[in-house]
């Protein structure tokens, strides 16, 4: 990113692509399915594979600044001055799909804003900022800003929060959509036949009776995990290593049991969690997650869906 001014004064962060870099994403993909062809004679190993295709699309997407530009455009819709969450102005006529020139913002990043030693209330602001970016972006729009990169925050110096880069942004569709709202909402009424039903569809199986124990079990603490948040009173303390902890060990045992069969959007609502919360516990804050939850769920769930969820 390379920091420039306009012959009109405004000041701007140009991203300028390196040459070629779509065809090295393209062969070292092309090279990783061939080390990976032996697994393909697993079912959990075909998927991986199948799953592949998902993977280098979004890595691409990467590559194209127009379309990363169009992610930035309406993102920045949904925040109004009073949210204190800015997404940079994007200026169309210096973008092309190598290059991407958006508003500079002034500010720091997380390592920087770290080092001032924040007090908690700091902490806890900017954390709570964090999270209603996300959820709103993930309610509104319907898609991951999946890359969840502390370089990607900028803790400005008026007190706002600034969201700068938007090129590995999944959407979801309409069927993932569905099923991952049924889920959560069967986790907080605690419905365990929907819940055993619907984390064996998400794991592309017919029905519970075909996944085993073991798998449903493991792959149900990762999701428990997830959802915790949603369900505690109050402040939540992200800085909790004990529950960092949990959530990365989740990951690790479905990594090394190779519990990996799955829709393709988990390997983007993973990489969004384990890392958006990597982020919130380095910076060690606490929000009201649950109210935030509130907030931006309802204009998805409706009335009855979004009831159970919150009562």
């Amino acid at each position: 990113m390379h920091r420039a001014r306009l012959h009109t004064g405004e000041e701007v962060a140009v991203k300028i692509q390196y040459p070629g870099i779509a065809r090295t994403i393209k062969a070292d993909l092309r090279n990783l399915r061939l080390l990976l062809q032996p697994l393909g004679l697993t079912s959990d190993g075909q998927n991986m594979l199948e799953n592949l295709a998902d993977l280098e699309q979004m890595l691409l997407m990467e590559t194209d600044y127009e379309q990363e530009a169009c992610f930035a455009r309406e993102a920045r819709r949904l925040f109004t001055a009073v949210d204190q969450v800015v997404v940079p102005q994007v200026y169309d006529d210096f973008c092309t799909k190598r290059v991407l020139t958006m508003e500079y913002l002034d500010g720091c990043h997380l390592d920087e804003f770290l080092a001032a030693d924040p007090s908690q209330e700091d902490r806890d602001y900017f954390t709570t900022l964090m999270t209603i970016a996300v959820y709103r972006i993930y309610y509104r729009l319907h898609w991951f800003p999946a890359d969840p990169h502390p370089g990607n925050f900028i803790f400005m110096k008026d007190g706002r929060l600034g969201l700068i880069d938007f090129g590995c942004s999944r959407t979801i569709s309409d069927d993932e959509w569905r099923l991952m709202c049924d889920l959560e909402l069967a986790v907080s009424k605690q419905d365990e036949p929907a819940i055993k039903r619907l984390l064996a569809q998400a794991c592309l199986f017919e029905n519970p009776e075909e996944i085993e124990p073991d798998r449903l079990e493991t792959v149900r603490r990762g999701v428990d995990w997830q959802l915790e948040p949603n369900q505690a009173e109050g402040l939540f303390d992200f800085g909790d290593r004990e529950f960092f902890r949990r959530g990365v060990e989740c990951f690790m045992n479905l990594s090394r049991k190779r519990y990996t069969r799955g829709s393709p959007l988990y390997l983007w609502t993973n990489r969004l969690t384990i890392g958006g919360r990597a982020v919130i516990y380095r910076l060690k804050g606490r929000c009201d997650f649950r109210a935030i939850h509130r907030q931006e769920s309802s204009v998805w769930f409706g009335r009855e869906g979004n009831r159970h969820l919150t009562d």
